[in-house]
């Protein structure tokens, strides 16, 4: 299935935790679907830090794809129950040639129970060199 990407990682970061993951990929005809979920082992903390995002996106012309994204990150180890939890919406403004991309995405992010919710924009040029 040349549409579907799987694949998992593992990663020893500075001597004193692990981090590992899974994630998933799905693109077909114009729609994309992607996940992952990781876990951060700490030596000295005995509650791992866990996230996940999910991500949809579809390309509604050759140059122009929407994107959303859910993601979850908690460190309850070192912060007790402070989820973080963020909304995007964006698109992607690809030009001829397919080395130039313009992207714009609104990010509502909310941190802590109940938290306050704040919003950003960002936006980025890439160029593939």
């Amino acid at each position: 299935m040349p549409y579907l990407s799987l694949g998992a990682n593992v990663a020893n970061y500075g001597g004193d935790s692990t981090r590992y993951g899974l994630d998933a990929s799905l693109e077909y005809f114009g729609a994309l679907l992607r996940g992952e979920y990781m876990v951060q082992d700490r030596d000295l903390v005995s509650i791992a830090d866990k996230g996940w995002y999910g991500l949809a996106a579809y390309r509604l012309r050759p140059w122009l794809q929407v994107v959303g994204k859910q993601e979850d990150f908690r460190r309850s180890g070192i912060s007790g129950d402070l989820p973080n939890r963020a909304t995007t919406a964006g698109v992607n403004l690809d030009f001829p040639g397919g080395k130039v991309r313009l992207s714009a995405d609104y990010v509502s992010r909310k941190i802590g129970t109940p938290g306050v919710r704040r919003g950003t924009v960002i936006a980025q040029a890439q160029v593939k060199f």
